[in-house]
């Protein structure tokens, strides 16, 4: 995926398209997006465990509702302490 949105923005600045050759401002801020996507890219595996981790660990608002049978949990201090 990161190389179709570096091409993407790139096919947008070519000459026949602009009229001028891209800018030394325009290098550098493809420049900074290659090296962003470059990081998410090797933080993947990490950024997918900690997704299942938040998942985990996230309170069950909808179990609390469906034990309630179609009344709104109920916010006390117990619950929000949980969180």
């Amino acid at each position: 995926m990161p190389y179709q949105v570096i091409k993407k923005w790139l096919s947008y600045r070519e000459t026949k398209i602009i009229d001028r050759p891209i800018t030394v401002a325009e290098v550098d801020h493809v420049r900074d997006v290659v090296r962003r996507l470059a990081a998410v890219c090797l933080l993947g595996e990490k950024l997918d465990a900690n997704c299942a981790a938040v998942k985990q660990a996230a309170y069950g608002w909808q179990q609390t509702a469906a034990a309630s049978v179609g009344t709104a949990p109920e916010i006390t201090l117990a619950v929000l302490v949980r969180m």
